[in-house]
């Protein structure tokens, strides 16, 4: 019969957990490399992908730049003066490429009709217009400023003026009052 060693088996025992250990710790570093060099890769890919979303805006943007450029150097080395109705056609001009520049890119301007009850999901009230005909309502009364959205995602809520009831009765009572007040002292 053999004879059963402690330090024998401990001394086994211990080199078989230092084995597992190094080679754990040494799985443990390839898989941190592997985990830097994806994390690298993805950032690399996220920014390429950043890019070339953006490409075709910046180059929107850069056409714009020079537009403007083009007419401020006009009229910097020129003696004409740039007249209110020059200077409003050249701000709706830039106003109508920033549109088309939106609409390249997936952004559509919308604008609701006129006289529809207000869409509190489409629509932010910015302006409060008294009426006293309650058909009246809740409706639009003006589009102050267009919304802006993509097929999918509204990105900016049109701001709108809505029609809210104001009674005025009081006021007109009041009014004829101080008319019958006056009548009455001009017989006197």
């Amino acid at each position: 019969m053999r004879e059963f060693n402690l330090d024998e088996k401990l001394n086994q025992i211990i080199e078989l957990f230092e084995k597992k250990f190094d080679e754990k710790f040494i799985y443990d570093e390839i898989k941190e490399k592997q985990i830097d060099k994806l994390h690298s890769e993805l950032q690399r890919y996220k920014q390429d992908i950043v890019f070339k979303t953006m490409k075709p805006l910046v180059h929107g943007i850069i056409y714009m730049y020079d537009d403007l450029d083009k007419m401020i150097q006009k009229y910097k080395n020129s003696s004409d003066e740039l007249s209110p109705e020059k200077m409003l056609k050249f701000l709706d001009s830039l106003r109508e490429d920033i549109e088309i520049l939106l609409e390249e890119n997936g952004i559509n301007s919308f604008k609701e009709e006129l006289n529809t009850k207000f869409n509190p999901k489409r629509q932010q009230l910015v302006k409060k217009v008294p009426t006293e005909d309650k058909e009246k309502v809740g409706e639009v009364v003006e589009s102050i400023r267009v919304g802006f959205e993509t097929a999918t995602d509204l990105i900016k809520k049109e701001r709108v003026a809505v029609y809210v009831y104001e009674d005025k009765t009081k006021e007109k009572l009041e009014k004829l009052l101080t008319e019958l007040k006056n009548l009455q002292q001009g017989e006197k």
